[in-house]
């Protein structure tokens, strides 16, 4: 029973996964209010500052992920980057089943002057 648990929580894990990369040199501190969700570049503000890339994978298994279920961890993500915004550059439905829709996003985390 004790590994069925765990063969299933790491599962669960497995089918979830957010890369961030950072492509600013300076490390700024975690940002601690609201931040901008702009869904193509032509949104955003003129002259941000690119912060980190942000790549998140989720199948989706028996469930149907969209885009507003997984911006308030890309938030997460932006805020502990220290960035204040987010462009979200592609975002695809990834068919993991017959009752399952997962997501595959590209996005950056920015910081608006």
């Amino acid at each position: 029973m004790k590994r069925f648990i765990l063969l299933t929580l790491v599962v669960i894990l497995a089918s979830c996964a957010t890369n961030v990369v950072p492509v600013s040199k300076d490390k700024l501190t975690p940002y601690q209010g609201p931040v901008a969700i702009f869904r193509s570049e032509s949104e955003a503000p003129i002259g941000y500052k690119p912060i980190a890339a942000i790549a998140h994978y989720d199948w989706g298994k028996f469930r149907h992920i969209t885009l507003d279920d997984v911006i308030p961890m890309l938030q997460v993500k932006a805020q502990t980057e220290g960035a204040n915004g987010i462009i979200i550059d592609s975002c695809e439905t990834v068919y993991s089943g017959v009752f399952s829709r997962g997501i595959y996003i590209k996005a950056r985390a920015i910081l608006i002057k």
